[in-house]
């Protein structure tokens, strides 16, 4: 089953009945109704009778499905773990702070130039998991895009049971290679 949380693609102004406007989307949702979203999902594969549960996040994705593995409702029913385009991150600035207090622990774990940085949720990874890169992805370690496989040995070092993997020529969403992350995802779920 694939999909998206609440707050998945961009930010959108949307209307509200009070006659305010809301910025809901990306960094504007709140953690906690990712992993509601996520814990639905899961509760629907069980319920069904699915025992293989793979968990997937692509881009800030990889921060909601990390962050599950530590909270969520069924992080215990997770088999393997599958990291698409991490990025070295850090809050916006224009952000509400219900929104900053949400993501706040958790941004650090991708800051890959700072000597601050908090890999301890990743460090709590003891699923099989896949990180997989484009090899021209700009946003994976934006303070230093020429040692993105010092980024890449960061979080392999950081996941005991890791592999990763950069798909060539290809950026953030793996264009022109999408075929190429594809199979590798394919390979790492047939494992």
């Amino acid at each position: 089953m694939t999909v998206n949380t609440r707050g998945n693609n961009k930010n959108s102004d949307f209307n509200t009945v009070d006659g305010d406007c809301k910025t809901i989307g990306a960094w504007n949702e709140l953690l906690e109704e990712a992993h509601l979203d996520i814990s639905a999902w899961i509760k629907f594969l069980l319920d069904e009778g699915y025992h293989e549960i793979i968990l997937q996040g692509h881009s800030l994705g990889t921060v909601k499905v990390v962050s599950y593995l530590s909270e969520g409702e069924y992080k215990d029913k997770i088999n393997k773990l599958i990291l698409l385009s991490p990025f070295e991150n850090g809050l916006p600035d224009n952000l509400s702070s219900d929104t900053q207090k949400s993501w706040g622990k958790y941004t650090k774990m991708f800051e890959f130039n700072n000597p601050n940085r908090d890999s301890s949720l990743l460090k709590q990874i003891k699923i099989p998991t896949k990180i997989i890169v484009g090899s021209k992805d700009p946003e994976f370690f934006r303070s230093q895009p020429a040692n993105s496989q010092k980024a890449m040995d960061m979080l392999l070092n950081d996941i005991s049971d890791s592999q990763g993997i950069f798909i060539p020529d290809a950026i953030h969403c793996f264009q022109p290679n999408e075929d190429l992350m594809s199979q590798e995802v394919v390979n790492f779920i047939n494992l």
